[in-house]
């Protein structure tokens, strides 16, 4: 039985990837126990993923959660950077979440930025490094990406 002083009650949170397979594969227990436990859990997922499938709305909406889709560039350029964070900004201070919890590198970039922008509490990152298995990156900026994604996460 839940221990009703942990009640999360009211408590939003959002849980973003860039692509819907990593919400199911590593959310579905964490996010339906903080569904169970009261909080308000939306779901965000890029409706354009590079890697993984597009978000199945009726699946994540089975893991006990809201899902939110939001059509972002899965890469680090300089123009998908500001549009893709003025996106989730804009979508941060219209939820006013108190826990943002990114994963994977992109979502973790851009994602962090915009919920810091919007003045959110508590941002956790789950480090992927899905930017070791991207073919179109030189050494370097595998390394400089590395290296952000790991600053961030700190």
């Amino acid at each position: 039985m839940p221990d009703s002083s942990r009640s999360l009650d009211g408590v939003r949170i959002v849980h973003a990837a860039t692509s819907a397979n990593m919400l199911t594969a590593f959310g579905r227990v964490m996010d339906s126990r903080l569904a169970e436990e009261g909080a308000e859990v939306y779901l965000l997922a890029s409706s354009e993923p590079i890697y993984g499938r597009p978000a199945d709305l009726d699946e994540l909406r089975s893991m006990g959660g809201e899902p939110l889709t939001v059509p972002l560039q899965n890469n680090l350029r300089p123009g998908n950077f500001v549009g893709n964070t003025l996106r989730l900004w804009r979508l941060f201070r219209r939820l006013r979440p108190e826990i943002v919890h990114t994963r994977a590198s992109v979502m973790g970039i851009v994602g962090r930025t915009a919920a810091w922008l919007a003045r959110v509490p508590c941002v956790v990152h789950h480090q992927d490094d899905l930017h070791a298995r991207e073919a179109d990156l030189s050494p370097v900026k595998r390394r400089l990406i590395a290296r952000l994604e790991a600053w961030l996460a700190n």
